[in-house]
C-alpha cells in the first residue's frame, strides 16, 4: 500500500499541474493547444508519478535508469579493456627494444617527454637500419643514465661538447636552440645528414644505445650514446680516411 504522505504529495502535485493546464487553456480559448506546451505538460506529469512511486510511471523509471546504467558500465568496463590493451602492447613494444622493466617505463612516458622522445629516436633509427639489413639496436639502461647526464650538461651549459675519449662511451651531440618542440623525426634527420653523427647511427657493430633529451632556457638538447668497445677502429674512418666513407654508411 501506498505510503499516505506520498499519495497527499502526488495528489498535491497533480491538482497543481491541472490547474496550471485550465489557467493556460483559459487563456488561450478557441485556440489549438500548443505541441510544446502538450508534450512539456506530459512529461511533467510522467516525471512526477515516477518519482513519487506511482505505478507504472516507477517501473518505467527504474528501467530506464537501469538501462542508463548498464550502459555506462559497459562502456567504462570497454574503455579500461582498451586501455589495458594499449598498455600491453606498449609493453612489448618497449621489451623488444632492450628496456629492462618495460612496465615502470610504460608508466613515466605518460609524464616524460623527454624519454620519450629519445625513444622515439631509436626506433626511427632501427627502422632505417632494417631496410638496410643491419642489426637493430636495443636499449642500455646504463648508457641511459651517461646521455641524460650528458644532455643535461649541455643544456646547463648552453652548449654542445663531447666527453673525453677515454671513457668508455661516446656520443653524438645535438641542439636546437629557440623551441623545446623538437622531434624525434628532427634530431635523426640532423644527424643522418651530418657524416660524422651518421656513422654512429648506421654503424653495424653498435648493439646498444640510449638517447638523453634535456631542456634549458634557450632550447633542446640530445645526446645518443653508445659503447666504444662494441666498435672497431675502420668505425672511426673520418679520423683516417676522411674521404673514403664505408659502404655501410652510404
Amino acid at each position: 500500500m501506498q505510503n499516505p504522505i506520498v499519495s497527499s504529495i502526488v495528489f498535491l502535485s497533480e491538482l497543481v499541474i491541472f490547474i496550471w493546464l485550465w489557467r493556460v487553456v483559459a487563456r488561450n480559448s478557441w485556440r489549438q493547444p500548443s505541441m510544446k506546451l502538450t508534450v512539456l505538460s506530459i512529461i511533467c506529469l510522467f516525471v512526477v508519478f515516477s518519482f513519487a512511486g506511482v505505478q507504472p510511471f516507477s517501473d518505467y523509471k527504474n528501467e530506464v535508469a537501469g538501462k542508463i546504467t548498464n550502459f555506462i558500465s559497459a562502456q567504462k568496463e570497454e574503455a579500461e579493456a582498451r586501455s589495458d590493451e594499449e598498455k600491453a602492447k606498449e609493453i612489448e613494444r618497449l621489451r623488444n627494444i632492450g628496456v629492462s622493466d618495460p612496465s615502470s617505463v610504460a608508466e613515466e612516458l605518460s609524464t616524460n617527454r623527454e624519454l620519450k622522445i629519445g625513444i622515439e629516436v631509436l626506433e626511427q633509427v632501427n627502422d632505417i637500419r632494417r631496410e638496410r639489413g643491419s642489426p637493430e639496436l636495443q636499449w642500455d639502461d646504463k648508457l641511459y643514465e651517461y646521455s641524460l647526464a650528458h644532455a643535461k650538461g649541455m643544456a646547463a651549459q648552453k652548449r654542445l661538447f663531447h666527453t673525453s675519449m677515454y671513457e668508455s662511451y661516446a656520443e653524438n651531440a645535438w641542439g636546437g636552440e629557440g623551441s623545446k618542440n623538437w622531434t624525434a623525426q628532427t634530431i635523426v634527420n640532423s644527424w643522418m645528414n651530418s657524416e660524422k653523427h651518421r656513422t654512429w647511427l648506421l654503424c653495424p657493430n653498435l648493439r646498444h644505445v640510449a638517447v638523453g633529451i634535456a631542456y634549458s632556457t634557450n632550447g633542446m638538447y640530445a645526446a645518443w650514446t653508445f659503447w666504444r668497445n662494441e666498435t672497431t677502429q675502420s668505425d672511426w674512418w673520418y679520423q683516417y680516411t676522411p674521404d673514403n666513407p664505408p659502404t655501410w654508411w652510404y
